[in-house]
C-alpha cells in the first residue's frame, strides 16, 4: 500500500509511511475501503475537500461518490451531501476525488463516502477538525506580503528551485510587488525534487500550463519550500525552509513535511481559493477565471461624459416640470419624512434619461421634507473630474 500511496498524483517513486494525521483518521469498513484526506487543514466556512480512496488492491477510480458531512458537536445537527469527481492526474491513471463543502461551526466532523461503482462497492469513512481559524491563509483574507527569491534578487536557477527544469517565468516576481500590480496572482509552495506526500503532483508544470491563456492577465510564481535547493543535494537533512513557507504559516502545520499548496488571489491580493496537495491544470484555470471575471467587472470604465455638452443639452432641453415633479413646492411629506416621487434614485433616473451618468452623493433635507441627492457627481475617464450642482430652492434650478 505505501508504494501505491506514493506514486498517487506523480512520478515520484519514493516510499512514504502510510500513517494518516491525527486530523483525519480513516476507517475501514467491511468492504475494506479508506479515506485518505488530502485536504488535512480544514476551517469554519465553505472548503475545497480532495481524499483518495483505497481499496486492500488499489486506488478506488469510480467517476463519482457520493459524501456525506456530519457534525459530531454538541449543539444543531448539521449535515450536508454531495457528489465528488474524481480528478485524474497527470502521468498516470490516478487521482483524488474533489468537492465543495460547508462547515458551519469549529468541533468534530465525519464526511460518510459511499461508493457504488461496477467493481467497486462499499462506504469509508473519515473522522477530523474543524478549526475556527487556522493559521494558513483562508478565502477571503489577506495572505503575508512576502519577498520571495526571484532571478532579479538571485543568481541562479538553481538556488530558487528544487525542479530540473524550471520554468524562469514562475520567477520573476515577488508576492509584495505582484499585489501592486492589480492583477490576479496564482502562487505555488512546491519543492519539485522531493515529492514525499500521497498527494503530491507536479504543481509547478501545472502551474507553467496557465501561461498559455494568462502570461499577460496574471502573476505566476512558484515558491520553492527550501531556502537552499542547490546545497541539498539529495539530502533533506541539509535543507531550510524558506521564510514565505513560514510567514504564510504552512510550516507550522502538524505532520506538514513539503506537501504543496497553492493560492489563488483576486487584483486586491485576497484569497479566492487554496489548494491543499496538488491540483489538476481545470482547478486552478476555473478558479482563476473567477478572480479575472471581477477583475474585470471592477475595472470596467463608466461610460465617458462630454461635460460641456451635457451641460449645453440639460440648459436647452429645459426640463424644469420634471424636476419639479420630483421635488414638489411645499406639500405635507407624511409620517415617513419621504414623498412619493422623492430620493437619489428618481433623480438619478432623470438624469439619466438625459444622458448623464448621475453618481449620487450626500445631501441635507430640502424644503420638500425629503432626503434626497441634487448633488449630482459626472464621471468621466474613471475618476471624478467636476460637479455639476442642481440646487433645488423651491422647484427652481440653476447649475452652479
Amino acid at each position: 500500500m505505501a508504494a501505491i500511496l506514493a506514486v498517487a498524483c506523480g512520478a515520484a517513486t519514493t516510499t512514504v509511511p502510510t500513517q494518516i494525521p491525527a486530523t483525519a483518521i480513516p476507517a475501514v469498513d467491511a468492504s475494506g475501503l479508506k479515506t485518505i484526506l488530502a485536504t488535512k487543514v480544514l476551517d469554519v466556512g465553505t472548503q475545497r475537500v480532495a481524499f483518495l480512496l483505497t481499496s486492500p488492491k488499489a486506488l478506488i477510480k469510480v467517476p463519482e461518490v457520493q459524501v456525506t458531512s456530519v457534525f459530531l458537536g454538541e449543539g444543531e445537527e448539521a449535515s450536508e451531501t454531495k457528489m465528488a469527481g474524481f480528478h485524474l492526474c497527470p502521468y498516470g491513471v490516478r487521482g483524488s476525488y474533489v468537492t465543495e463543502m460547508n462547515f458551519g461551526r469549529p468541533g468534530p466532523w465525519r464526511l460518510g463516502i459511499v461508493v457504488d461503482g461496477v467493481e467497486d462497492q462499499g462506504m469509508a469513512v473519515a473522522l477530523f477538525e474543524v478549526a475556527e481559524h487556522g493559521n494558513v491563509p483562508n478565502i477571503g483574507s489577506i495572505p503575508p506580503l512576502s519577498r520571495n527569491k526571484t532571478l532579479q534578487n538571485t543568481e541562479s536557477l538553481e538556488k530558487l528551485a528544487t525542479d530540473f527544469t524550471p520554468d524562469p517565468d514562475l520567477y520573476q516576481i515577488t508576492g509584495e510587488d505582484a499585489s501592486a500590480t492589480g492583477k490576479p496572482t496564482a502562487v505555488v509552495f512546491a519543492s519539485p525534487g522531493f515529492c514525499t506526500s500521497p498527494t503530491c503532483g507536479p504543481q509547478t508544470a501545472t502551474l507553467s500550463g496557465l501561461k498559455a491563456e494568462h502570461a499577460d492577465g496574471a502573476n505566476l510564481i512558484h515558491v520553492e519550500i527550501y531556502d537552499n535547493p542547490d546545497e541539498i543535494q539529495g539530502d533533506l537533512n541539509k535543507a531550510t525552509l524558506s521564510q514565505p513557507v513560514q510567514d504564510w504559516g504552512i510550516s507550522d502545520l502538524p505532520d506538514w513535511s513539503n506537501e504543496s499548496w497553492t493560492f489563488i488571489l483576486s487584483d486586491e491580493g485576497r484569497g479566492s481559493q487554496r489548494f491543499e496537495g496538488f491540483a489538476t491544470l481545470e482547478a486552478l484555470e476555473s478558479a482563476l477565471q473567477v478572480v479575472l471575471a471581477q477583475s474585470k467587472r471592477r475595472y470596467e470604465k463608466p461610460q465617458q461624459v462630454d461635460l460641456r455638452r451635457t451641460q449645453r443639452e440639460f440648459r436647452e432641453r429645459k426640463r424644469e416640470p420634471e424636476l419639479d415633479r420630483l421635488h414638489p413646492r411645499g406639500g405635507s411629506t407624511g409620517r415617513s419624512g419621504r414623498l412619493p416621487e422623492c430620493g437619489n434614485q428618481s433623480l438619478v433616473r432623470a438624469l439619466r434619461s438625459l444622458g448623464l451618468d448621475g453618481n449620487p452623493s450626500p445631501h441635507p433635507v430640502h424644503r420638500c421634507g425629503c432626503r434626497c441627492s441634487p448633488t449630482v457627481g459626472l464621471r468621466r475617464g474613471g475618476g471624478p473630474t467636476r460637479f455639476v450642482r442642481y440646487a433645488i430652492n423651491g422647484g427652481r434650478r440653476s447649475t452652479q
